[in-house]
């Protein structure tokens, strides 16, 4: 009898990891909320190519994605731009690909492998005994069915009900906090006869003096918008107000949404401190696998979903203990989940921030481009002396004791992170998922 794997949404990470145990056999079935043409945001991301090649997967067609290009940062004043250098490095394999097309690109890949899809299917709570999950919950047309497998891999995004509803006795995080979550709409506008700007990808911090990012990227048939807010609170009439500033900057932009137009809630934090129990395993925004600050997750999300399908097929008893899924949180940490601790620190400082402060910061040429690149990145070095940069710049900051105690002691990060223990003992790893945590 083949074991049973049973995928809870249709994430990134998780139709990498069914098709990966689908092609050695393994009974898989996703169950996505969603009906087939609506899955996925309706927009373009910046996406490293080569997370396909880790993962084992084939590399979409070339003729589907476009090399990225340099952002220029500026202020709430607009008073200070930075234009991030060219990249030439010809190794890089960052390239524009479209995120409609790349789930569903996934989604065919894994039915090819042999993995079950069943849309419009929601995923009502997990089923558990107090010590194991054994299923989930379901609603089809509103109807009630419970499915059981020896393995759930919860794919199911950031507001997984799946992971939310756990009991406390499995130690793993059930909410995110509020300024761990980036609230954003996003619309390609139709692009008019005006003179386009001098910079294509335009990204403005503090964007109407309020703490977010806002961008303006100059497509050849369209001008991409975003509106960000650190937190949950995003209105249509500060959407309104934001684009309609935007469109005085940028006369480019026109008065008809031609794509997009949503609103999308996407986490912004370091990867939950625990992302596996007893039959349980967590991937993709459901654990928090974004880069903080930039919510960039797919590419993590792809990584940790081979590093999941790996684990599983080493379990030797098939039993997808804590004790045998550890491997998988051990890979990621070490490969992925460790170097974004310190920027996470580094949003969270930038959360504590307003306008005047970021307005200080640039204008005083103390962010420049050589610590915006090492903020938007992975370098846990680099953005602690970035942090620390910033505190030793701003005497309003310097006085938030809390702020300093919590993001200056580099060191303690770097030991706590170091000491992740390779095997799992239950003790021991309680202990570190605690001083993790406290980080």
């Amino acid at each position: 009898m083949k074991t049973k794997i049973i995928i809870a949404g249709a994430g990134h990470g998780g139709l990498v990891c069914g098709a990966l145990l689908a092609e050695k056999g393994y009974d898989v079935t996703v169950y996505e909320a969603k009906k087939r043409r609506d899955i996925g945001h309706d927009w373009t991301d910046v996406f490293p190519l080569a997370s396909f090649d880790e993962a084992g997967i084939p590399r979409p067609p070339q003729n589907k994605y476009i090399p990225s290009r340099p952002i220029c940062y500026t202020n709430p004043n607009k008073t200070v731009q930075i234009r991030m250098p060219e990249n030439t490095n010809k190794k890089s394999t960052n390239s524009v690909l479209d995120r409609k097309y790349l789930i569903q690109y996934l989604l065919r890949y894994a039915e090819k492998k042999g993995v079950r899809i069943r849309f419009a299917t929601e995923v009502v709570s997990p089923i558990t005994d107090g010590k194991r999950v054994l299923g989930l919950t379901l609603r089809k047309n509103n109807r009630i069915s419970c499915v059981f497998a020896d393995l759930i891999i919860d794919a199911a995004g950031m507001d997984s009900p799946a992971r939310r509803l756990l009991p406390a006795c499995f130690g793993i995080q059930n909410e995110f906090e509020e300024d761990q979550i980036f609230t954003c709409y996003r619309a390609c506008y139709e692009k008019t006869q005006a003179e386009e700007p001098e910079n294509q990808y335009m990204v403005h911090f503090f964007h109407m003096r309020e703490p977010g990012i806002s961008w303006v990227i100059t497509e050849k048939n369209c001008m991409d918008i975003l509106i960000g807010h650190f937190g949950t609170t995003l209105t249509q009439e500060q959407i309104d107000e934001a684009v309609a500033d935007l469109r005085g900057t940028y006369p480019a932009i026109g008065e008809t949404v031609v794509r997009g137009g949503q609103v999308a809630r996407i986490p912004i934090r370091r990867t939950i401190p625990l992302m596996i129990s007893d039959g349980y395993a967590a991937v993709g925004d459901c654990a928090g696998m974004t880069i903080p600050i930039i919510g960039s997750g797919i590419a993590n999300s792809i990584r940790a979903g081979k590093y999941l399908a790996d684990a599983i097929e080493q379990d030797p008893n098939q039993t997808f203990t804590k004790a045998a899924l550890w491997q998988y949180q051990y890979n990621y940490f070490t490969k992925i989940g460790n170097k974004l601790v310190m920027i996470d620190k580094l949003r969270s400082l930038c959360t504590k921030l307003d306008a005047d402060d970021v307005d200080y910061l640039l204008e005083k040429n103390i962010l420049s481009a050589n610590e915006l690149a090492s903020g938007s990145g992975s370098v846990e070095l680099s953005a602690s002396l970035l942090i620390q940069k910033i505190l030793k710049s701003i005497p309003r900051v310097t006085m938030l004791a809390n702020v300093t105690k919590t993001f200056v002691k580099a060191n303690t990060v770097k030991r706590v992170l170091s000491e992740m223990p390779e095997e799992y003992d239950e003790e021991t790893v309680n202990d570190w998922t605690r001083q993790y945590a406290q980080i």
